[in-house]
């Protein structure tokens, strides 16, 4: 083959399961990942994908050419980062993916005190509500929050014990009748008189953790924790939300007991072979470090 970069192209647009989708992922538009894959077509001469109404589909040609990609995949990520491994300075780039919420309360903050001890390293933040791939490069850390990290990543764990309860906006529960009365209030309680404000179902949290509310009283569903805060804060109704996020609201009073079904650790995590590179081991232990010192 005359280009390698196109299997990354490929491999793209069968995850993603069409060219505007893949485009993005890569930061190129859909006429250049068109391109590359039409170009790769006529390299190996044979058709790849179907274009159907749903997207474009592997042919079976192109679904035995995905078990070879993935390989090559592999074999070059291991390249990348043996190469990368032998770097031993304190400086370079750092690329950190982590959700809005966890990255404006937790991740920003201890950021700005290690870029200002480690001048000659620069800190990326990715914000993604989609787990973006260590694996594969698309970013060197991540601040995730899980209660098993994936075999082949390891960390330290940042956060220990994050737990849900319901939180209302105070004018919203004034409107409703004396707060004080509200304080031990059942999640599920079917004669609530309160409105909800509900997690999309293709929330990250949602995918692991399912906090509990009645979906019947939902009045709008969002994907992220800062916007659902700011609908609760807006009196659309009231939410399950992170403690950690919700008690830092002042405008905002919790209303419910800690949910024990839906309780979650944060880390920070990094694929096994980077962990020994000078600049990543060093914001990683100054991260725990400092995440120990703070109150979450």
């Amino acid at each position: 083959m005359k280009n390698w970069n196109d299997i990354q192209y490929f491999l793209v647009v069968a995850e993603e399961g069409s060219m505007s989708a893949g485009g993005r992922r890569l930061g190129v538009n859909q006429s250049t990942v068109s391109r590359r894959i039409l170009a790769l077509e006529d390299e190996l001469k044979v058709r790849l994908f179907e274009h159907l109404s749903k997207g474009y589909v592997l042919t079976q040609t192109g679904e035995q050419f995905l078990i070879f990609a993935k390989a090559i995949e592999i074999e070059m990520t291991k390249i990348d980062q043996v190469i990368t491994g032998a770097d031993t300075q304190l400086a370079g780039n750092i690329r950190v993916t982590t959700v809005e919420s966890l990255a404006n309360i937790i991740l920003i903050p201890i950021v700005a005190k290690f870029i200002k001890l480690h001048p000659d390293i620069s800190v990326d933040i990715i914000i993604s509500e989609n787990l973006i791939s260590l694996t594969q490069r698309q970013a060197d850390l991540a601040l995730r929050a899980t209660n098993s990290p994936p075999e082949n990543l390891v960390g330290r764990r940042v956060i220990k014990g994050v737990t849900f309860a319901a939180y209302g906006s105070i004018d919203y529960l004034n409107s409703m009748g004396n707060i004080e009365k509200q304080e031990k209030f059942d999640l599920n309680d079917p004669n609530s008189p309160f409105s909800w404000v509900g997690w999309d179902d293709e929330a990250s949290v949602v995918k692991y953790y399912g906090p509990s509310y009645p979906k019947d009283k939902v009045k709008c569903n969002f994907n992220t924790v800062t916007t659902m805060i700011e609908a609760v804060k807006a009196g659309i109704g009231i939410a399950q939300l992170p403690c950690l996020l919700g008690d830092a609201e002042p405008q905002l009073k919790r209303i419910s007991s800690i949910d024990k079904n839906h309780i979650f650790d944060v880390w920070m995590l990094i694929h096994n072979n980077l962990r020994h590179i000078a600049r990543f081991r060093a914001f990683l232990d100054f991260f725990a470090k400092e995440s120990l010192n703070k109150r979450f």
